[in-house]
């Protein structure tokens, strides 16, 4: 009997050195081998068989075959029950690993492990160690079941009774304060859990040295805490401490050395610096791949990382092969339905949703969620991730109603089962506000997004970089509502935190200074904006290179601005960049590739080239119709840029076919309050005003106002471009005392929401003053038209759009004053500037030159006129 009792064990060993190097079939056939020769043992001890069968049934886990582990377990804890009584730590290690593989099990672990510590009070007493050792299991058992306050109190328990019998620097004191610190971390508790893991660190370090295992456990404990607390350097002095100590006591092979390498780099990866963490990587990956193999688990912990950092790079075709390459090995060696293999599963769907393939993304995700749900029950934080990632591709794919059914789940789950101010319950609250913001429940998304800043600056503080992301995207909501000196605030305050905290070239810093940029574009600021573009791109390119995503969003931004600043050619040089950067990385389906399609096309049309706008639009309506449908947000857009050109064509009949076709769909699926319907109102309403058809126009108009109003309040950008669009209505039909009204109206809210500078607020300036025009009101015309100029000129420049308009209204203005010297100065500076923007075959140029020759021949001076006709052949 002992020989084989022996040969048992000495099977036992071989088994666990085999896993260790990755061979996982090998270990499991050996292990297999000393459960048959443990059945062959007559008699006690078993100890031989409850351990075969225990580790057969672990490996089988491993590798993703719980269905064949759990019958094992349960022989496994019957055989331990029987030889070693239900108290016994191989039982009650039996029930937990059994409770852990089949949620049936729950309640009978905890059964169990209640009988045994009600046994243990009863003989052995409360303060005895063996009690304690079971409090504390019991303690584990209920937070593995996401009973934190039950495994909290449990925890306590144990810590106390220890501190008082065994002192504070006893090992399994030690224990009992770093499983108490994690579970307040779990809980969001990071001061409280800071403090347990400093105390573990110091006495770890004063009784056992800096280079003990446990030492070095609580060392990376530590560095991950204040990781989390948005502490970077503090939590990298703690990783490279543990680093350098594993790789001189274990070597740069060992399992231990591999997790410090791995928590280091995505460190660096979360301080923007992606060339260092990926060298790392690459190294550790290299000798991964020579030490343990191919399919070795650790190695596929580093293949999918690394992925993670190239897609984080930009590089999602190396990514994609990462990814693949790992979940393919997952499958094979461990199962469809184990966690890792879900992982990467759930990696690979996100890599495809970033490269645009949303079905693709989809497949993954709900294969993904189905098998955590049947795996892990609905509550498990695995499945509220599936839940959340799926609820987000579904928004993505604009699925609204469907996706907030989803992200409501996970937030009423994790509310429930990790508490209000839990970091994944704030991101949920976070993802359910961003949702309620695109279908158009402004103020429901300020509530959820105010809730999730003020947990955060609560329990992380004002510097924590959760904190400044939810400073920024309260900004953002605010800045749709149009409350844009709210927005700069709080963009400001975000700035400065990333500034502080992480740097200047950090990619969260370039992406607060690019928003901040957009921010101050939208409210008038160019030169502040175009600072900030200027220097988020310099940065981007440097540290990203010149495809990076990160860069083409900074240089289609700083195109945008560009055109808005009416400097065309410089704007469409970088817009082709973009354009031929995304085609080549990301392909011509690709969201963001069919964004800088349409900033091209809205290009060439303010250039006049509609033919060759038109192809672009046609191309970005076609494929959005094809990956997203017919009624998602980015394809109403292509549809509503495609009948304004239509109509700028002159093809009305045919732009508004398209816009009764979409706006019919989009009250079916968003409502008739929803904001993409009141854009596509408003727009059809301007189309039957060009059309003629006045009283059509108008209902659609009045339509669009009253809902605006309504729902974002009269001061807000869209209710101002519905009164100013009801104004110029009434304007057409006659009733100038109306539209006088509304343009005072919006003048007047501009004034005060934008500045006097703003290019809304300029736009009302010169519609007032066109309608005083009208009125024969030349005075005070005047007035606003010099106004207008005078500020157009110094913010736009003296060519831009906008300030030749502005110079041909006061020309005109003047003509009818009499003043006819003065209107041609202003008229030959309009055609000098329409020339030089649009070129004289230009019909703008073209235009201008009609009416200065007109004028000329008015005042007398034929000569001059016939000149004016002959060089620009009107």
């Amino acid at each position: 009997m002992w020989g084989r009792y022996t040969q048992a064990y000495e099977l036992l060993n071989l088994g666990v050195l085999l896993y260790k190097q990755g061979e996982l079939k090998e270990s499991l056939e050996v292990f297999r081998e000393a459960l048959q020769v443990s059945r062959k043992i007559a008699g006690d001890p078993q100890d031989s068989l409850i351990d075969s069968i225990y580790h057969v049934a672990k490996l089988l886990v491993v590798m993703g075959d719980a269905d064949s582990a759990v019958p094992l377990l349960r022989e496994a804890l019957s055989v331990s029950i029987e030889a070693n009584g239900k108290d016994h730590e191989d039982t009650l290690l039996c029930a937990r690993t059994l409770m852990l593989q089949d949620q049936g099990e729950l309640d009978g672990a905890e059964a169990l492990h209640r009988e045994a510590l009600e046994g243990r009070r009863e003989t052995l007493g409360d303060r005895h160690p063996d009690t304690l050792t079971t409090v504390n299991n019991l303690g584990t058992l209920l937070q593995d079941q996401g009973d934190l306050d039950g495994a909290e109190a449990l925890y306590r328990e144990a810590l106390g009774a220890r501190r008082e019998t065994l002192g504070d620097r006893h090992p399994d004191t030690l224990t009992s304060i770093n499983n108490l610190g994690t579970l307040l971390e779990d809980r969001g508790d990071l001061d409280s859990a800071e403090a347990l893991y400093c105390e573990a660190l110091g006495a770890r370090r004063e009784t056992l040295g800096d280079r003990h295992s446990d030492t070095l456990t609580s060392i990376n404990n530590l560095g991950t805490l204040l990781k989390a607390k948005g502490d970077l350097d503090g939590a990298e002095a703690l990783y490279c401490e543990a680093l350098g100590a594993r790789r001189e006591t274990l070597g740069d092979r060992h399992s231990d050395t591999l997790t410090s390498i791995n928590n280091l780099g995505l460190l660096l990866k979360d301080q923007g610096r992606l060339g260092d963490a990926i060298t790392l990587f690459r190294e550790e990956l290299e000798g991964c791949r020579e030490m343990l193999g191919d399919r070795h688990p650790s190695t596929l912990t580093l293949i999918n990382n690394l992925g993670t950092l190239l897609k984080d790079q930009g590089d999602l075709d190396g990514a994609e092969a990462l990814y693949c390459e790992a979940l393919g090995a997952r499958r094979e060696t461990l199962g469809d339905r184990h966690p890792d293999t879900l992982t990467s599963i759930n990696n690979l769907g996100t890599l495809l949703k970033a490269k645009g393939d949303l079905d693709g993304a989809e497949a993954l995700y709900c294969e993904a969620l189905e098998a955590r749900r049947e795996t892990l029950g609905d509550r498990h934080p695995g499945t509220l991730t599936s839940i959340n990632n799926l609820g987000l591709l579904l928004k993505a794919k604009g699925d609204l109603d469907s996706a907030e059914m989803l992200l409501r789940e996970a937030l009423e789950a994790r509310r429930e089962t990790l508490g209000d101010r839990h970091p994944s319950t704030l991101t949920s609250i976070y993802n359910l506000g961003l949702l309620l913001k695109a279908k158009g429940d402004l103020d429901s998304a300020e509530m959820l997004l105010r809730e999730a800043l003020e947990a955060k600056r609560e329990t992380l503080g004002d510097r924590h970089s959760d904190t400044l992301t939810s400073i920024y995207n309260l900004g953002t909501l605010l800045q749709d509502q149009g409350r844009l000196g709210d927005a700069i605030t709080l963009f400001r305050e975000a700035l400065e935190g990333r500034r502080e905290t992480l740097g200047d070239r950090h990619s969260d810093t370039l992406t607060t200074v690019n928003n901040l940029g957009t921010l101050l574009q939208d409210q008038g600021d160019l030169d502040g904006a175009e600072a900030l573009y200027c220097e988020a791109l310099g940065a981007r390119r440097e540290t990203l290179g010149d495809r990076h995503p990160d860069t083409l969003t900074s240089i289609n931004n700083l195109g945008t601005l560009l055109q808005d600043r009416g400097d065309l050619d410089s704007a469409e040089a970088l817009y082709c960049e973009a354009l031929g950067a995304r085609r080549k990385t990301l392909g011509d389906r690709h969201s963001d590739t069919l964004t800088s399609i349409n900033n091209l096309g809205t290009l060439l049309k303010a250039k006049g080239d509609l033919d060759g706008a038109e192809a672009l639009y046609c191309e970005a309506l076609g494929a959005r119709r094809e990956t997203l449908g017919d009624r998602h947000s980015d394809t109403l857009t292509s549809i509503n840029n495609l009948g304004l050109l239509l109509k700028d064509q002159g093809r009305l009949g045919d732009a508004i076919t398209l816009f009764r076709e979409e706006l019919e769909g989009c009250r079916e699926m968003l409502g008739d309050r929803h904001p993409s319907t009141l854009t596509l109102i408003n727009n059809l309403g301007t189309l039957l005003k060009d059309q003629g058809d006045l009283d059509g126009a108008e209902a659609l108009y009045c339509e669009a106002l009253g809902a605006r109003r309504e729902t974002l309040g009269d001061r807000h950008p869209d209710t101002l471009t519905s009164i100013n669009n009801l104004g110029t209505l009434l304007k057409a039909k006659g009733d100038l005392d109306g539209a006088e009204a509304l343009y005072c109206e919006a003048l007047e809210a501009r004034r005060e929401t934008l500045g006097d500078r703003h290019p809304g607020t300029l736009t009302s300036v010169n519609n007032l003053g066109f309608l005083l025009h009208a009125k024969g009101d030349l005075d005070g015309a005047e007035a606003l038209y010099c106004e207008a100029l005078g500020a157009r000129r110094e913010t736009l420049g003296d060519r831009h759009p906008g300030t030749l308009t502005s110079i041909y209204n006061l020309g005109l203005l003047l003509q009818d004053q009499g003043r006819l010297g003065d209107a041609i100065t202003l008229f030959r500076e309009e055609l000098e500037g329409c020339a030089a923007r649009y070129g004289e075959g230009h019909e703008e140029t073209q235009s201008s030159a009609r009416n200065l020759a007109a004028l000329l021949k008015k005042a007398g001076r034929q000569r001059q006129a016939d000149e004016i006709a002959a060089t620009y052949g009107v």
